[in-house]
């Protein structure tokens, strides 16, 4: 078994640092323990911070570099070049610990044959909360292009089953198979000899000014984390009850940041107990989880919550949410409360701490001990054994066509009979109508059945979701331009109707078609006609594939589809617009490009293996 292992969650400045960061290293050392036999390779992207060594567990690292430089503008073309090049490496699986990452990162988007896909889903947080984290229309689009990279993986494996609801109730029939591989705390949080901890609690206290006992807050100044919440249960508890008590809240901030926590101490009356702990390494927050009288975890949602669970093997008291992922990993030694709640929370408080606190500790670690990050790579290895053993028929989808038609009032003519010719092809195509003109006049008809789309449109929406071919209605005379600018980047299939041995000239003399004497142009595909006579014309004057638009054009637009496929046609159209001001430097690429793609298809094709991705019936089958 090769397995490639995308490696950019330890690299990108939003993940290394944090939970997914520690939850794909974790996991990376598990991979190496329970399958010493499998050939596992790392992949770091280059124009990022490398991966630290001690996240390796000894794990090969390849490298990987994008044909462009790291851009917002550059995302397609690296993204599609990367999934290129993991295929040309021969692997038989490809995981992705974390598909969300931010810009910096390059995730790779597959077309075509490739290996086996498999990623992790920590959380569908924006989705569920997109009033504070998708505000503005970039990000929406950035965060719905990587949900649908994720529906397109064979199986994904969630940190809980509430991920895993999460994934099923949102991706809907489009969800891949969702399992639960869980997770587990570091192994580094767990307690110290009594010597050690004497004097490494001297020291923490000394540092962070905590001289007396306090309640432990570990998250983020972001809304899901519910600091705010969390201040104001602290300062909802009886005065008698905090007159001893501190809240020690960790926390990376900026200065704005901290100064709005400050202002959230100072209004609900609680600053004076208010310790900020803005820097801590893990053997700080180690050492902070052995002494504090309980972990207080009040957060809105989480995926996973490696908190708790760092808390619980440290044998600290936990109180924490009774929503999302937390009960599975609080256990039944917690408490759970409402975060939404002040007043409840404040009342769970009473009661925790009103139990001793040793009362619990051996529970507490024996519950947390029973995860383990070895059981979550097992868990893991089988889901994609079980899916590389799998043969099964390739899912068909229903073909995708994008007809462009100029739909003004001196064209109705035109689109009448593209209304007419519409129900011939419906039976086996998704049909979108592309308006190449301005200002529009859209029939009932066509609105009424179709999804009608301006040319500007049209880059976004094939982004989405491809079309596998373009229909272009062409008149007479070459009247609008949105049609043509759209045929030079989008390959595809001209439609006549119409047209007399003159017309058929100019468009020659035009050069939209070519002569007899001449090659078809690479953004003509073939043509289809509404007469045999028309056929028999345009057979006449030119060497493109030309059919009578009749009950058998859908199966010649399906060849027609198959055809360019074959010849790689999508991805050299889609490089070519990618790359098309980039002179000299666009040769050099699309060269090595090609060889890539080679290479992988070379290397699918000599495994007996499935080549396209499918689908079981259900989860059960894992």
């Amino acid at each position: 078994m090769h397995l490639l292992i995308d490696g950019q969650a330890l690299q990108t400045s939003s993940s290394r640092l944090r939970g997914i960061g520690r939850y794909a290293s974790n996991l990376l050392r598990g991979l190496a323990v329970v399958r010493p036999s499998w050939r596992i390779e790392v992949v770091q992207n280059s124009a990022l911070t490398p991966i630290a060594a001690d996240n390796l567990h000894g794990l090969p690292v390849l490298s990987f570099q994008t044909p462009l430089p790291p851009h917002m503008d550059h995302c397609d073309i690296n993204e599609r070049y990367y999934a290129d090049w993991l295929t040309a490496q021969g692997a038989d699986a490809v995981m992705v610990p974390s598909f969300c990452e931010g810009w910096d990162a390059v995730l790779p988007s597959f077309c075509g044959p490739r290996p086996r896909l498999f990623a992790i889903v920590h959380d569908l947080i924006p989705l569920l909360y997109p009033e504070h984290y998708l505000t503005d229309l970039v990000a929406r689009r950035w965060y719905a292009q990587r949900f649908r990279q994720l529906l397109g993986c064979d199986a994904l494996m969630s940190n809980s089953e509430a991920t895993a609801c999460d994934v099923r109730t949102l991706g809907g029939a489009a969800a891949p198979p969702v399992v639960n591989i869980g997770g587990a705390g570091d192994p580094l949080f767990s307690p110290l000899l009594p010597s050690e901890f004497a004097a490494r609690s001297r020291e923490i206290r000394k540092r962070f000014s905590l001289q007396r006992e306090f309640l432990l807050y570990v998250g983020a100044p972001d809304y899901r984390k519910n600091l705010q919440g969390a201040i104001r249960a602290f300062a909802s508890l009886p005065e008698q009850c905090r007159a001893n008590l501190d809240l020690a809240v960790v926390c990376r901030m900026k200065p704005a940041e901290r100064e709005a926590v400050q202002n959230w101490a100072n209004q609900a009356g609680v600053a004076s107990a208010l310790r900020l702990i803005c820097s801590a390494d893990d053997e700080d927050l180690r050492a902070l989880y052995l002494m504090c009288r309980l972990f207080f975890f009040p957060s809105l949602y989480e995926g996973l919550g490696l908190p708790v669970l760092e808390a619980l093997n440290c044998g600290a008291p936990v109180v924490t949410s009774d929503r999302s992922s937390l009960p599975e990993y609080a256990g039944p030694h917690s408490w759970l409360c409402d975060p939404t709640s002040p007043q409840v929370m404040a009342h769970v408080l009473q009661q925790a701490l009103a139990e001793p606190l040793e009362a619990r500790r051996h529970g507490r670690q024996q519950f947390a001990r029973t995860y383990s990050w070895e059981k979550t790579a097992d868990h893991a290895c089988a889901v994609m054994e079980r899916i590389l053993k799998r043969r099964g028929n390739p899912v068909r989808r229903r073909r995708r066509l994008a007809w462009v038609v100029p739909l003004t009032r001196s064209s109705r003519p035109i689109t009448e009979h593209v209304a007419e010719s519409m129900p011939l092809l419906a039976e086996r195509f998704d049909i979108e109508v592309i308006a190449a003109s301005a200002p529009l006049e859209i029939p009932d008809k066509l609105a009424r059945h179709h999804l009608i789309l301006t040319a500007g449109e049209v880059p976004t929406r094939h982004a989405a979701l491809p079309y596998d071919m373009f229909l272009y209605q062409l008149s007479p005379l070459p009247k609008h331009r949105e049609l043509y600018d759209l045929l030079r980047w989008y390959p595809g299939l001209i439609v006549l109707r119409d047209f007399s041995l003159g017309d058929l000239r100019r468009l020659i003399e035009s050069r939209v078609l070519p002569s007899q004497g001449e090659e078809a142009f690479a953004s003509i595909l073939g043509v289809l006609v509404d007469t045999a006579k028309a056929r028999r014309l345009v057979r006449s004057a030119t060497k493109i594939p030309v059919e009578c638009f009749a009950d058998t054009s859908a199966g010649w637009i399906e060849q027609a589809i198959l055809r360019h496929e074959q010849s790689d046609g999508p991805w050299r159209s889609f490089a070519m617009r990618c790359l098309a001001d980039r002179g000299e430097e666009a040769d050099s690429i699309l060269s090595s490009w090609a060889a890539l793609r080679v290479q992988g298809q070379q290397h699918l094709a000599s495994r007996r293996t499935e080549l396209f991705s499918t689908r079981p019936e259900s989860a059960a089958m894992l």
